[in-house]
Formats: C-alpha cells, sequence, structure tokens
C-alpha cells in the first residue's frame, strides 16, 4: 500500500542527497586546500599587526613579534602574551587563560584570512597590517 510512495520518495529525494553530498565533500576539499601550512601562517603574521574577535566578541589587536611574543590591546587596556606554530596552527598564549588555544587559518578567496577552532568552526577573521603601526 505504501510502497509505491516511498519508492517515489527515494526516487525523489536521491538526486538531492547525492547533491547536498557532493557540496559537502567539495566545502572539506576546499578548506584542506586553502588551509595555510605552518610556515605559510609564521610567513604571513610574523613581524605583522593582527586584529581578530575573540569569543566574547571584544576585538584584540596585537604585533605578533618575531621572537614570538605578542603584545597589544584587549578592551583598552595593553596586554603581552605569546604566539607559536603547532603543527599546521596558529596558537596564542593569552593573558588570563582568555580564548588561548590553537586555530587552523584559510585563506579566502579574496587572499584576506579566516581563523576556525580546533573542531573546524569558524572563529572568525584575522586582519594583517604590516609591520608594527601602532607601537606594541
Amino acid at each position: 500500500m505504501f510502497r509505491k510512495p516511498i519508492r517515489r520518495l527515494k526516487k525523489f529525494l536521491r538526486p538531492i542527497v547525492i547533491a547536498f553530498s557532493g557540496l559537502a565533500l567539495a566545502s572539506l576539499a576546499l578548506a584542506t586546500v586553502d588551509s595555510l601550512t605552518g610556515s605559510e601562517i609564521r610567513q604571513r603574521i610574523q613581524g605583522n599587526t593582527g586584529t581578530f574577535p575573540t569569543s566574547d566578541l571584544e576585538w584584540v589587536r596585537s604585533y605578533f613579534a618575531p621572537d614570538g611574543s605578542l603584545r597589544g590591546t584587549y578592551e583598552g587596556k595593553r596586554f603581552e602574551g605569546r604566539w607559536f606554530i603547532n603543527g599546521n596552527q596558529l596558537c596564542l598564549d593569552l593573558p588570563d587563560d582568555h580564548d588561548d588555544g590553537c586555530r587552523t587559518v584559510i585563506k579566502r578567496a579574496d587572499n584576506g584570512l579566516q581563523l576556525f577552532t580546533t573542531v573546524g568552526e569558524p572563529a572568525g577573521d584575522l586582519y594583517l597590517e604590516n609591520g608594527n603601526p601602532h607601537d606594541f
């Protein structure tokens, strides 16, 4: 009695499932291709100033010094921390354990950078300025 409608529904849904599966695989492939390696991350950020969001939607502006020190401002206050590369991720050690952790860095089509958490969730954009224009 229900076999014909179920067959029709399966026939209708099959191309949709295949299309979405293909999109998911393509997105995964693009993320893998566009993920920067550790050396590419270092090359882009070392000696430059980055602005990025925190989990509480505040902005951090900091200078990624070549020696691994991280100096900047957060909520109008100056801070010092450390940055380092772990595998192919940018890692931050910030004061008071605020938003510490490692992030995958993705190069977007517009050549900008986007950060992703270790579980693959978007963590915001990373905006870079050449050098240390804010004297951190």
